[in-house]
């Protein structure tokens, strides 16, 4: 439903927090065996203010089977906001809202509530855990009686004889936008320890995202000759690194390891997956002891909404964080971005915590580093005009493990 296009990059030195990214909405992977039950926590992310969450989630019914919701973290939130006549056919309907309109404000990762399934299916199947917006639209409202940007990540249960313990996690992030839209799908990972390699295939609907580049290169000597770009025209994208120093690479949490770039070319209502898989280049990771590692991979969406929400153009800085002396990219990003022939504005940030460093990633005809005022960047502030309409990034470099704030 909102488009994220990167307008421009700024790079600092950063070490508290930056503007708020849009909001999450999470569910995870599980493993479980046939005849359990199992507890489906709904996580969030950038949680700030809010005063009313509603949204669909859609499963198989055929495979796991709906019992009861439990855990509420919101005040007022109880059975009575959940909607269960069709849970039946897949589908559980949530509705809170915060009677005295008091903003709530919840740490990242936190549970807002729980669902209960009995696993019914047979090894192998697998049911999709997933937010859409039928019968009752995904929505995040804040104090302002502002509708939030989202960003909502699906998961599934898989039915499974015995459990399986992974040593490491990649997946990639799910994108809501609309019709014509350019847009980052970020890969990611978690528990990336001592990894010397890895390799794999991704694979995409080209009749509905058509790709265009890779960037945000994550990994040492990472580049765009890491990856193999023939059968993109297809719907599929390989992938190939090696440490080069062989010693082992280590990433915090839900690091970017890459991100693929599209031009959306289907029509509302359309979606396409964005999954791992082994052919023609099979999935594998390894460590320093040079063995393939157990590896957890969690596919995304792309979907496309209607573009109903906003008739003109909303500006976005990225929330970004990293390790303290890090250089870290905050990408600036457009909503409704048609037919623009200028633009213009200042980026704030707090000098204590970030150091500007420089723009790049430009991604609007003509732009360059002569559109933007530096002298005031001790003070931060950095000063954007551009008379003609393009795209770029904005690039920051990280110095503690805070977070940046812009404005």
């Amino acid at each position: 439903m909102k488009i994220h296009i990167g307008v421009f990059a700024v790079l600092l030195i950063l070490c508290s927090h930056f503007a708020q990214s849009s909001v999450s909405l999470i569910l995870e992977q599980h493993y479980a065996q046939s005849g359990t039950q199992i507890l489906v926590p709904v996580k969030v992310k950038d949680f700030n203010n809010i005063i009313s969450v509603q949204g669909t989630i859609e499963f198989n019914p055929q495979v796991i089977s709906f019992v009861n919701v439990q855990g509420f973290n919101l005040p007022g939130f109880n059975s009575s906001n959940f909607g269960i006549s069709q849970t039946s056919n897949g589908k559980l309907m949530f509705s809170w809202f915060e009677a005295n309109l008091n903003g709530q404000f919840l740490p990242d990762s936190s549970v807002i509530f729980n669902v209960v399934f009995q696993v019914i299916g047979s090894v192998g199947q697998q049911s999709p855990l997933n937010f859409v917006h039928s019968p009752t639209y995904v929505e995040v409202i804040d104090a302002n009686f502002q509708q939030q940007q989202l960003t909502l990540v699906n998961g599934s249960v898989i039915v499974q004889q015995t459990p399986v313990l992974y040593d490491m996690t990649i997946f990639s992030e799910s994108q809501t936008t609309l019709p014509g839209a350019s847009i980052l799908v970020p890969v990611k990972t978690i528990d990336f320890t001592d990894i010397v390699s890895l390799q794999g295939t991704i694979d995409f609907d080209p009749g509905i995202v058509s790709f265009t580049s890779v960037t945000g290169f994550g990994l040492p000597g990472m580049n765009s000759s890491n990856f193999g770009y023939t059968l993109t025209p297809n719907g599929q994208l390989t992938y190939s690194w090696n440490d080069p120093s062989n010693v082992g690479v280590s990433l915090p949490d839900s690091s970017v390891l890459f991100m693929l770039n599209f031009i959306v070319t289907g029509t509302s209502g359309q979606s396409s997956p964005i999954e791992f898989t082994g052919t023609p280049t099979p999935l594998e990771v390894a460590d320093i002891s040079f063995q393939p590692l157990t590896v957890l991979y969690s596919n995304g969406l792309v979907v496309i909404q209607q573009n109903t929400q906003w008739s003109d153009p909303v500006f976005m800085l990225d929330t970004v964080s990293g390790p303290h002396g890090a250089q870290v990219i905050a990408y600036a990003r457009a909503v409704g971005f048609h037919e623009i022939v200028s633009l213009q504005g200042t980026i704030n940030f707090d000098q204590t915590i970030a150091s500007y460093i420089n723009v790049g990633n430009f991604g609007l005809p003509g732009m360059s580093i002569n559109d933007f005022g530096q002298t005031l960047t001790p003070q931060g502030s950095s000063v954007i005009r551009r008379n003609t309409a393009r795209y770029c990034n904005v690039v920051f470099n990280n110095l503690s493990n805070q977070w940046i704030s812009g404005r």
